[in-house]
């Protein structure tokens, strides 16, 4: 979802809702720190994104604010690789989903597929639908 933010795409519209919604103060995001990763990746990969504008998105990501998590954790890491396992889902997706599930909060993907294995393993949010 957080790609949606710096990349046009389906949903594009429904993602920068839920990032407006945080700057706001409305909610707060919680990610794995994995989404530095991808969001690493995209920025600086994406044909459509010049050197500069992918600096100022990725120091933008980095200002925001997001509760970022480490899977350091021996317990978060046997729980996500549990639920990939169960759910069969990969277990990257899987460290996402028992992040949502620990910490009690909705889990929002633009993965059709995702959210049909875990809606019922966890309050999942199709963000197309938003979060409601």
């Amino acid at each position: 979802m957080i790609a949606k933010w710096f990349v046009e795409e389906e949903d594009t519209e429904k993602a920068l809702e839920i990032k407006d919604l945080h700057v706001k103060g409305g909610v707060a995001l919680l990610s794995p720190v994995l989404a530095l990763f991808e969001l690493g990746n995209v920025l600086a990969r994406h044909p459509s994104i010049t050197a500069i504008d992918s600096e100022r998105a990725f120091g933008f990501l980095l200002d925001l604010g997001l509760e970022l998590r480490s899977f350091a954790e021996p317990t978060l890491l046997r729980e996500s690789f549990e639920t990939s396992r169960r759910l069969r889902i990969s277990f990257y997706d899987a460290c996402y989903v028992a992040l949502a599930r620990r910490q009690r909060c909705p889990f929002v993907t633009a993965d059709k597929e995702l959210h049909r294995r875990v809606k019922r393993h966890c309050d999942s949010h199709l963000l197309r639908e938003g979060l409601s």
